[in-house]
């Protein structure tokens, strides 16, 4: 019957005010990832939705942090004696990260990539119409 009751409420808002004890003290989830340096909801997600002790939630390494720090170099392009990000290629030569990605992906030099005019039958939007 109480499952029944639990399965037609709406679930709401989690209760990240939900609290535990830990080294003999009531703590609410809040509490606790602020003097621990963890994300409420990766503590949340840990100890009630994973059912995890309150020892191995704080003790695991939180994701969410190691994701962040591991963010590719951008690459630079060598061009004209300068270097230039894709983006900053694109803005230049007034094409498309896609067509530019896709040359250079090929092979093509910067410099042919670049100055290579859009054969306009190949594209998407076809040739041109005329008036």
């Amino acid at each position: 019957m109480l499952q029944m009751l639990m399965m037609m409420q709406p679930l709401t808002k989690r209760r990240l005010n939900a609290s535990v004890i830990w080294m003999g003290k009531r703590w609410t989830l809040a509490e606790l990832a602020s003097e621990y340096h963890i994300n409420r909801s990766t503590l949340y997600s840990r100890i009630i939705e994973r059912g995890w002790s309150v020892d191995r939630a704080l003790r695991e390494p939180d994701d969410t942090k190691r994701r962040i720090n591991t963010k590719k170099a951008r690459r630079l392009y060598s061009y004209r004696g300068k270097e230039y990000s894709l983006t900053e290629l694109c803005k230049m030569s007034g094409l498309s990260m896609t067509t530019l990605a896709t040359r250079l992906s090929k092979g093509m030099s910067v410099q042919d990539a670049m100055e290579k005019p859009v054969n306009e039958s190949k594209s998407r939007k076809g040739p041109r119409k005329r008036l």
